[in-house]
């Protein structure tokens, strides 16, 4: 598997935590970052709602020599967090709903600029369009002229 970095905010720092292609973060370099005791290690995790979530297929158990690296996904890593503690779990989930927050702001933001932006591509393809209808008329009323005074060689130019 690939390794690749993710951003994880914990009291609002920024942390680098490993990922795999799925999207999964290590636990075990969860557990550093908290300065966790030896007795919250993940392996050592072991309830109910661990065995359901690794039933769904949300937690990775990777042997890597004598340790078992473990991979879980955002609701597996809540649920860690909470058997854990109560304060890491709610930093967490702070994090992760600021972090959310955030996003849908930009989000918004982006939205905003997509419609001001199409607001005026509508107003200049409406500008286009007089425009066009504009020449047209325009022609008309040279080869309208062109005939009455009968410059023929006109008229060609006219309707081009």
């Amino acid at each position: 598997m690939k390794n690749q970095t993710t951003q994880l905010y914990i009291d609002g720092i920024q942390h680098a935590v490993l990922t795999e292609d799925n999207g999964l973060y290590d636990l075990n370099k969860v557990h550093k970052l908290f300065n966790l005791e030896r007795a919250y290690r993940p392996n050592r995790w072991r309830t109910e709602i661990r065995d359901e979530l690794a039933a769904q297929g949300c937690i990775l158990e990777v042997p890597n020599g004598c340790v078992t690296k473990t991979y879980v996904g955002r609701d597996a890593l809540f649920a860690y967090a909470l058997w854990v503690e109560e304060g890491i779990y709610t930093n967490l989930l702070d994090d992760y709903l600021k972090s959310f927050i955030a996003k849908n702001k930009t989000i918004e933001r982006l939205k905003t600029e997509l419609e001001s932006k199409d607001s005026t591509i509508k107003r200049l393809v409406e500008e286009l369009w007089q425009a066009q209808s504009v020449n047209d008329c325009l022609k008309a009323t040279i080869k309208s002229f062109c005939k009455e005074n009968q410059k023929e060689e006109l008229i060609t130019l006219a309707a081009a």
